[in-house]
């Protein structure tokens, strides 16, 4: 049975009390953000961090299920030669987001390639798919799984998933409609649901300028979540609109807006 998410880096504030919000909201779990990551000197090592996020879980049964790796996908970018100076920041960067993993009891290293890390050529992705094995070698020994959301069309990610074995999807239903590099149906229609770990869920209105309310957009989320059944898909749905920029946090009500986002969500999962 599917089950409904957040992701913390759209939420009004990051951090436990992100957590708490999606418990007292009855969601399922959350894909954390990194606090800033090598950026800030990777604020959840910090013993003290870790044993807060370990009190907002508590024995409830929320999960936090994937670890966004934010600062490597935006800031640092995973396009370049392993060689490179980039190259060995960003399998440090991994390998100390998959040690993170390991120690809050998180099975999946989310990436994502965007901005820094979208790769715009054929050298580029090639380079993206030897990161991604190396990053997959090393989240083996720490006992999570690589999961990327590809900025990039059919035919790429296709070759993504071919070549860097053991990596699978974060797959959006708005983002190919927003950056015009593919058709969500079209998609789902093709891809094998084993390839998707989990969706993201947003949705645009229909000039893509402003993220709307679940329903009232561009993306038909309706429609592409009743696709996704028929396939035998009944994994993770998360959350990912925009609710702490406007327009859908004006006048303090981006919590009012999540709340109706997971009753439209849960009525159709």
């Amino acid at each position: 049975m599917s089950k409904i998410g957040m992701t913390e880096w759209y939420l009004p504030y990051a951090g436990p009390g992100a957590i708490r919000l999606c418990r007292e909201l009855g969601l399922d779990g959350m894909e954390i953000g990194d606090l800033g990551g090598h950026l800030r000197n990777y604020p959840l090592l910090n013993a003290d961090i870790r044993e807060a996020y370990r009190e907002a879980v508590g024995d409830s049964g929320f999960q936090l299920y994937a670890y966004h790796a934010i600062s490597l996908s935006r800031e640092l970018g995973f396009k370049y030669s392993l060689g490179s100076s980039r190259g060995r920041e960003g399998l440090e960067v991994f390998r100390i987001s998959a040690s993170i993993c390991e120690r809050y009891g998180i099975p999946v290293v989310m990436l994502a390639c965007f901005q820094k890390g979208r790769p715009e050529n054929r050298y580029e992705v090639k380079k993206v798919i030897e990161n991604l094995k190396e990053y997959v070698k090393i989240a083996g020994a720490f006992g999570v799984r690589v999961v990327l959301e590809a900025f990039s069309d059919r035919k790429t990610v296709r070759q993504i998933l071919e070549e860097a074995e053991g990596v699978t999807l974060c797959y959006d239903l708005l983002n190919p409609i927003k950056f015009g590099f593919g058709d969500p149906g079209e998609d789902i229609r093709e891809l094998d649901m084993k390839a998707i770990d989990h969706i993201h869920i947003k949705e645009a209105s229909e000039a893509l300028e402003d993220y709307c309310l679940l329903g009232r957009g561009i993306a038909d989320i309706g429609e592409a979540v009743q696709l996704l059944k028929e396939k035998g898909y009944d994994g993770w749905y998360f959350l990912e609109n925009h609710y702490n920029e406007p327009p859908l946090m004006y006048d303090g009500q981006g919590i009012g807006a999540l709340k109706k986002d997971v009753a439209y969500l849960r009525g159709r999962v």
